[in-house]
């Protein structure tokens, strides 16, 4: 059902926030579904003095799909700020009437940028209490009047100026978050405290402790080959991708695959990642791979870093079944330095949270 939705959504290119090769901004399908992708190339290349350059989309595509493109209007050189947060008021600008989600009035109002973080109830109440303590004064006007009261206010120690200056960029994230946390429904109204003192008290208590893991990549054994894999897959189920690396067991790179695996699972995809190592195994004739039952055995993301950066690659080229990396030299960049790390025996870090036992 994901991935049905996603291929029904489509993304408004008005504002050039999306992805030219991997949002469905066609209305069909999204552009890496249909033809290569050339990553370093965006929108604003195909586009001269705000229109479709058709030469270089024809470049690029077949007549179908640069036909396709072309029928699509040309999305705006620029945006305002004010498209940033997806308020009320700015979804409505692209047809799409929401009941209001306000939780910081008694009343229903209609969400805007000013309401939120400058006019609400809730705002008025925060802006008011830091202004008292730091002896600014409340201004009537618009969020950036409020703001340019505090960043230009006179403040006689340099500590308490940093501090000024720090806070309006606090308060307006401090209210964003709720209101997001509102809207997906995950906000609890009846633990919202009713007065800032309450508010600030909560800020201020101690968030879940974490407890640090170092984690490495390790080889099987000494002299065997070590294969590890990762899938990658937009939705479960949806489009997937995998990969894996071939390591000698001092750290170095063998020979690395990445593969386009269609429609899958998230579980579906993983075994077929290693199935796709285990039939390139048998092509290399890797003699030294450590089999049978007791040889699998589970490794966490973080040590786990080249072959999802592989997996990546087989997702993003649906036209390459598989592409085999028969030298470290042919890795993708990022997969190579981390390699190297590896190699080193450098560790990554890995957290989760204490148990509260």
């Amino acid at each position: 059902m994901s991935h049905q939705a996603e291929l029904s959504m489509r993304w408004l290119v008005n504002a050039g926030t999306c992805d030219f090769w991997y949002d469905n901004w066609l209305g069909n399908e999204a552009l890496f579904h249909k033809v290569q992708v050339h990553g370093t190339l965006t929108f604003k290349d195909f586009l001269v003095h705000g229109r479709w350059n058709s030469m270089l989309l024809a470049y690029y595509f077949l007549k179908d799909i640069t036909a396709l493109i072309l029928q699509q209007p040309p999305p705006e050189a620029e945006r305002t700020d004010e498209m940033g947060l997806p308020l009320d008021d700015i979804l409505n600008k692209f047809g799409v009437q929401l009941p209001s989600k306000c939780f910081c009035c008694h009343m229903a109002m209609g969400e805007s940028i000013e309401h939120i973080f400058a006019s609400g109830q809730l705002a008025k109440e925060i802006w008011g209490f830091f202004g008292a303590v730091c002896g600014i004064g409340l201004p009537r006007g618009q969020l950036r009047d409020r703001a340019m009261a505090w960043w230009l206010s006179k403040q006689s120690e340099v500590q308490k100026w940093l501090v000024v200056s720090i806070l309006p960029s606090f308060i307006c994230w401090h209210i964003w978050k709720d209101v997001a946390m509102a809207v997906a429904d995950k906000f609890n109204k009846d633990s919202f405290p009713r007065t800032f003192g309450q508010f600030f008290e909560s800020l201020s208590q101690p968030s879940s402790l974490l407890q640090c893991r170092l984690v490495r990549w390790r080889a099987a054994g000494t002299g065997m080959v070590t294969l590890n894999t990762d899938r990658c897959s937009k939705c479960n189920p949806g489009t997937s991708g995998g990969g894996g690396v071939f390591r000698a067991s001092d750290g170095r790179a063998l020979v690395g695959y990445s593969v386009f695996l269609g429609v899958d699972t998230s579980l579906l995809a993983e075994v077929l990642a290693l199935l796709a190592g285990l039939r390139l195994c048998d092509q290399k004739a890797f003699t030294q791979l450590a089999e049978g039952p007791g040889q699998f055995s589970h490794s966490f993301r973080e040590a786990n870093t080249v072959a999802d950066i592989l997996a990546n690659e087989g997702l993003l080229n649906p036209f390459d079944l598989i592409r085999v990396y028969d030298q470290p030299s042919c890795l993708p960049q990022l997969a190579r330095g981390i390699v190297r790390l590896d190699k080193l025996g450098l560790p990554s870090l890995r957290f989760l949270k204490k148990s509260s036992a």
